[in-house]
């Protein structure tokens, strides 16, 4: 490689020249660039700014990079690399690389991290992205958000916004510029594995009450729908729709008599095993004392899903499996309708007997005046 210094390009002052014209080290007014093959690779312009890949670019950035010329449509890279290689393992939470944003004192502010998201070996290149920021009043950033190698994503933030009628504390929070939806949600899994939506989860606490709501929906005018903690639903009522359409029916037929199945139901006052003894009783049936004469009301009920141990890279358990817990549910909203249409028999009974009894007083009431 020859290189060749222009100083300034003029002839006064022509510097340094060799014989290779498309490789070396060129010093134009008040800049300097590299050339290879004929192209200039990398420029620092007169005010500083760094430009890779192009020899101009219109935008403010400090830094730009461009993809590699030669190449049609490059992108650009920028790589950040740990010095160890994969087959000499490194494990989780090992930083590979890292980007600080920071004043002229290199004081953090905010951060970056690609981490290793378990243990490194040939071919297997776990990573994870962490997302740091300082809070107000501290002087280094701490993690408040991190994406993992299996795309699962967590906000550990406490932010405030004021909503509700007060000062509400999230740990994520979106919020919605003029579009239809805040967040859409698409679950795309294999076949076998799909079917799943939105999962809300307490692993490290029982709220059980009216307070801590699962979802809480609220317009400029006041709460439309809870999600209790409690499993209950609060929402206006007379506004819940079912979709009921003949058109979207089909095997209609008329409903057999639930006259035997109701009568057997055994309502009973009880608490479930978490209530406290002092809470008013609730009203219901026992699934398995329905199950004997009415088993199409029964379904399973999932108590708690099925978890696999966590482990640390050591192999140690971190957090115990869980096993399935399923137990018997009833189908309250058929039950409903059972209940409607043992009425309507009884109504149909009730008006027989109405029908026979006039017919009864009637007849009484012409031998009565038969025997005047």
């Amino acid at each position: 490689m020859t290189i060749r210094i222009d100083g300034t390009n003029t002839a006064a002052n022509p510097g340094i020249t060799g014989t290779d014209t498309d490789t070396g080290l060129q010093f134009g007014t008040d800049e300097v660039s590299i050339v290879t093959g004929g192209t200039e690779q990398l420029k620092v312009e007169s005010d500083g700014r760094l430009l890779v890949g192009t020899s101009s670019e219109s935008g403010s950035s400090t830094v730009v990079v461009r993809g590699r010329p030669g190449v049609s449509a490059a992108e650009g890279q920028l790589e950040l690399g740990r010095n160890q290689p994969a087959t000499t393992p490194f494990g989780s939470g090992d930083p590979l690389g890292k980007i600080l944003f920071t004043d002229n004192g290199s004081n953090v502010y905010s951060q970056i991290v690609c981490e290793a998201d378990g243990t490194s070996a040939s071919g297997d290149y776990p990573g994870r992205l962490v997302f740091s920021t300082s809070a107000d009043g501290a002087s280094s950033p701490t993690e408040r958000m991190r994406l993992s190698s299996q795309g699962a994503l967590w906000s550990a933030a406490n932010t405030s916004v004021e909503a509700f009628g007060g000062t509400v504390h999230y740990s994520g929070f979106l919020q919605n510029h003029g579009g239809q939806w805040t967040l859409g949600l698409t679950n795309k899994g294999n076949e076998g594995d799909n079917g799943h939506g939105l999962s809300i989860d307490y692993p490290d606490t029982t709220p059980n009450g009216t307070g801590n709501p699962f979802i809480h929906a609220q317009d400029s005018s006041q709460v439309r729908f809870v999600a209790r903690s409690n499993g209950g639903l609060a929402n206006y009522q007379s506004n819940n729709a079912n979709l009921c359409d003949e058109r979207e029916k089909k095997n209609i037929e008329t409903l057999d008599s639930t006259w035997d199945c109701l009568k057997n139901w055994d309502l009973k006052k009880f608490h479930y095993n978490e209530d406290s003894d002092t809470d008013n009783k609730r009203y219901g049936v026992i699934a398995q004392q329905v199950e004997e004469h009415c088993p199409e009301v029964i379904t399973d009920w999932l108590k708690q899903n099925a978890k696999d141990a966590v482990l640390d890279d050591d192999g140690n358990v971190v957090t115990p499996a869980k096993e399935e817990i399923i137990r018997k549910g009833v189908k309250e909203q058929q039950m409903v309708w059972m209940a409607i249409k043992a009425l309507q028999e009884a109504m149909a009974r009730i008006e027989t007997l109405e029908t026979q009894n006039a017919s009864l007083e009637a007849r009484l009431t012409a031998l009565e005046g038969g025997a005047e």
